[in-house]
């Protein structure tokens, strides 16, 4: 048998594949959580515990990291399959970035990271941009699923549906603006009630890495859309 890497890059797969398996074969069975794919990270992110029953989603700084390999969330997996590449940016273009479900690395290589349940990955500078060519995924994986011994479910299913839009939503400025207004509500308030009083509150109050003015403002004509949307559905 001819030499097989450990890590076996989409872009490097034989016609015939590993052990029978072709690199669209692998990318829908990663799709559907029989598989792990890696990407390796070329920017700078700042990686934060991403806290999923918290009222703040953002949990302690981890600090900064270049060349991180992650698990790739099966939303980008989707993605993928239609497009050659998938940028993580928000609706205005600026650059947002994914949360990840288990560890980062490789099961036979971590990063010095604190193993936390899911991280969420800032990009410092330059967006975050996976490519369809750059996935690779292990030969044991490979030969596993070969055989026919799959794993569990992968927890990275979780991580975000397919699509653009979906992208957006798993950057956090909305569960911020939430829990920014939930604790607005508890506390005591002789200001003005409309709509700009309340940012302008919001932005005083809450300094979260997130929360800018900005997003606010996308926020709430957002929701402001959504709810003469919702109103005009009301059966009567």
């Amino acid at each position: 048998m001819d030499y097989i890497p450990k890590r076996l890059l989409y872009g490097e797969f034989p016609a015939a594949g590993f052990y029978g398996i072709t690199a669209r074969q692998a990318l829908e069975a990663a799709i559907d959580g029989d598989l792990t794919a890696y990407h390796l990270i070329s920017v700078s992110v700042r990686v934060q515990e991403f806290l999923t029953k918290s009222l703040n989603p953002l949990g302690p700084d981890l600090g900064n990291w270049h060349g991180l390999t992650i698990p790739v969330p099966i939303g980008v997996l989707y993605h993928l399959n239609f497009y050659e590449d998938c940028c993580y940016v928000d609706t205005q273009g600026s650059p947002t970035g994914p949360v990840i479900f288990g560890l980062l690395g490789t099961p036979e290589m971590r990063p010095a990271i604190d193993e936390c349940a899911a991280y969420f990955l800032w990009p410092n500078k330059e967006a975050l941009i996976f490519e369809r060519t750059r996935l690779f995924f292990l030969r044991d994986d490979i030969k596993n699923l070969a055989e026919g011994a799959l794993p569990d479910k992968q927890k990275s299913g979780r991580s975000t549906a397919a699509g653009q839009r979906e992208i957006a939503i798993e950057k956090p400025s909305q569960l911020l603006a939430i829990a920014a207004l939930l604790e607005l509500l508890k506390r005591p308030r002789s200001g003005k009630s409309n709509q700009e009083g309340i940012k302008d509150a919001l932005l005083e109050e809450f300094k979260w890495r997130g929360l800018s003015k900005r997003s606010l403002e996308t926020i709430f004509a957002d929701a402001n859309r959504a709810s003469r949307d919702a109103a005009k559905n009301v059966e009567i």
